[in-house]
């Protein structure tokens, strides 16, 4: 998948223009409310499982199965550019994934599978400046034993899917 952008609320015949290219999986664009940032989620690359000697090189799982991280783009002179770094924070092996930038408290909020438990939890992390810090798993009122995906925040409240919470739709 390829990630596009299209003026909201022209007729259908409106061009469209590529901001993220990617042969096989680009999904999940958050854009900042001033259009000069953008997180997406993409796979390492567009292949879908490795042999061993390639897994160390390219960043994959034990298994050589692709990987998602999170990637950040920024807008230039009115075009987007894939930054060469991905977080330095990025552990080999895991997958991340449903980036939601918090512009109050510069905070980027995600989903992965980093805590070895083979479930996905929600994580923060503080961005001060151009320097990240290292993410902290959220607590036990968000995070189960099961899956956390989806963190957004909006009017102070953290929302979130979760099919860890018996009886609460998950």
């Amino acid at each position: 998948y390829n990630i596009y952008q299209k003026e909201f609320g022209l007729d259908d015949e409106a061009e469209k223009s590529l901001v993220y290219e990617n042969n096989f999986f680009a999904v999940s664009p958050w854009v900042n409310s001033d259009e000069t940032e953008m997180y997406i989620v993409s796979n390492v690359s567009a292949k879908t499982s490795y042999r061993n000697r390639q897994k160390d090189k390219l960043g994959l799982s034990d298994s050589g199965d692709n990987l998602v991280k999170i990637v950040f783009l920024d807008k230039v002179d009115s075009k987007w550019s894939k930054l060469d770094s991905i977080f330095e924070w990025e552990k080999d092996g895991f997958n991340y994934t449903n980036p939601f930038f918090d512009t109050i408290n510069n905070e980027l909020y995600f989903s992965s599978d980093r805590s070895r438990d083979g479930h996905f939890k929600i994580y923060k992390v503080k961005k001060q400046g151009d320097i990240w810090g290292e993410p902290i798993i959220l607590g036990k009122n968000i995070n189960t034993v099961l899956d956390s995906y989806f963190p957004t925040i909006v009017d102070g409240y953290l929302y979130f899917c979760s099919n860890g919470l018996p009886g609460h739709g998950g």
